[in-house]
């Protein structure tokens, strides 16, 4: 429902609808845009001109509907996936390189330590200590996080001042496995992340495809699950039996404080 009231907002471009199948890409823009309601995208990295777009409004109008797809989406899938692949090869690897001379910027930051692994490099800033255990695989966190681009653009910060989020520490994306592994409750710091490390290159519905990401996270807690899960302790009967032995052998050799141990025993009750 939300989505076809947005969509009325494009009721001018859908005027002449069957403009929008015509052209050299008509056919593949439409079924682009027919996916993309069916199955969740992102148009940012395509760089749509105006034209363009109007065929791919037509498609989500129709798939929006529950209109049947004026063309056949099983030819057009190839299709789709080399149309999108030459877009995102003009937005998303210059952004990357751009966005690598960011990445070097923050490395020079005072304190802060670049940290490599498997040729993908990320910045960790330290700004504030902490103190206790780091997270470890198979642990929760508890973190406030907000989320920035090259630019200095804060594109989230919902869970930054009113709300933390509770993940498993696994489940978090490779920037933050990496950066948030170093620090303890209470810590904060920044993490400067390549696309590679955190979003790639499709992005998500704030990052664009290809971008570098800086973090400011607050640790705020680490769970260990395995902790709770520990049991009690519990002697052994052998264990108990080795006990009373020592404990008689004890007394045996230790008369004296073994008689006021029993009469101080004989007043309590």
């Amino acid at each position: 429902m939300i989505l076809a009231l947005a969509l009325g907002g494009f009721a001018a471009a859908w005027a002449g609808e069957s403009a929008g199948l015509s052209g050299k890409d008509g056919r593949t823009l439409y079924a682009l845009g027919f996916e993309l309601v069916s199955r969740g995208g992102s148009l940012k990295n395509l760089a749509l001109s105006s034209a363009e777009l109007n065929g791919v409004l037509l498609g989500m109008k129709d798939a929006a509907l529950g209109a049947k797809p004026r063309v056949s989406l099983q030819d057009s899938a190839k299709e789709i996936f080399l149309f999108m692949a030459r877009r995102e090869a003009t937005t998303v690897a210059p952004r990357r390189k751009a966005d690598e001379a960011f990445i070097e910027k923050m490395a020079r930051r005072p304190g802060a330590k670049i940290l490599e692994e498997d040729g993908a490099k990320m910045v960790y800033i330290p700004i504030r200590g902490g103190s206790g255990h780091r997270a470890r695989p198979g642990d929760q966190i508890v973190i406030n996080y907000k989320t920035a681009l090259s630019g200095g653009e804060t594109v989230d910060e919902a869970f930054w001042k009113n709300a933390s989020l509770t993940t498993p520490f696994d489940a978090t994306i490779t920037c933050w496995r990496r950066g948030i592994a170093r620090m303890r409750p209470g810590e904060k710091a920044e993490l400067v992340c390549p696309a590679s490390l955190a979003y790639g290159d499709q992005g998500n519905n704030l990052v664009p495809g290809g971008a570098a990401v800086n973090f400011t996270v607050r640790l705020l807690r680490v769970i260990h699950p395995r902790l709770a899960r520990q049991k009690p302790f519990k002697w052994t009967s052998g264990e108990i039996k080795k006990y009373q032995k020592l404990l008689k052998a004890y007394q045996k050799s230790n008369p004296d404080q073994a008689s006021s141990q029993g009469q101080e025993k004989t007043k309590k009750q």
